[in-house]
């Protein structure tokens, strides 16, 4: 299972937008191929999800900042995250 970390702005769009790529997501968390991570065990996420890319210019420690978009292409790859 993947640890990630969804940005608030990723659960926005997913509501506003339920057809697209942010709201796709919520689907692989039900079928439990993701696991998000809160509070501290933010620390140990492999991802965080944003769509502020603006703010989220690095890696921090081994957790990659990535978008909705771009981890959507890796878990639909079947490539080991």
């Amino acid at each position: 299972m993947i640890r990630v970390v969804i940005d608030t702005s990723v659960l926005v769009s997913a509501v506003i937008s339920p057809a697209g790529p942010n709201a796709h997501l919520f689907d692989f968390i039900v079928s439990k191929e993701l696991r998000p991570y809160l509070t501290h065990a933010v620390l140990e996420a492999d991802y965080i999800v944003t769509e502020n890319s603006r703010h989220f210019k690095q890696a921090y420690k081994l957790t990659k900042i990535i978008t909705a978009r771009q981890l959507l292409k890796l878990l639909g790859s079947g490539s080991e995250l």
